[in-house]
């Protein structure tokens, strides 16, 4: 996706939507890709269920600084770090 880069890969879909719905809020565009076959069979948790947070590449920093923010509130991993395109 030209002008995009990943930002975080989410082991749990609804975990990804709540990420994605806070960096919204601080008016960070985000585009949610996740397997279509996850979503087609109604999964949200598992190794087909992994969705990766899109941001645009000019805002990749600020976006990296609030996801910082937002995985403070969590005790255990829901996810890991993207490879930069």
């Amino acid at each position: 996706m030209p002008g995009w880069q990943p930002l975080y890969v989410f082991y749990d879909a609804a975990v990804a939507t709540l990420a994605q719905s806070f960096l919204e809020a601080y008016g960070i565009p985000v585009f949610l890709r996740q397997e279509g076959v996850a979503r087609a069979m109604g999964l949200y948790m598992g190794p087909l269920a992994h969705a990766t947070l899109l941001v645009p590449e000019d805002r990749w920093h600020d976006a990296v600084d609030l996801m910082v923010q937002f995985l403070r509130g969590y005790d255990a991993p829901v996810g890991t770090w993207a490879d930069r395109d």
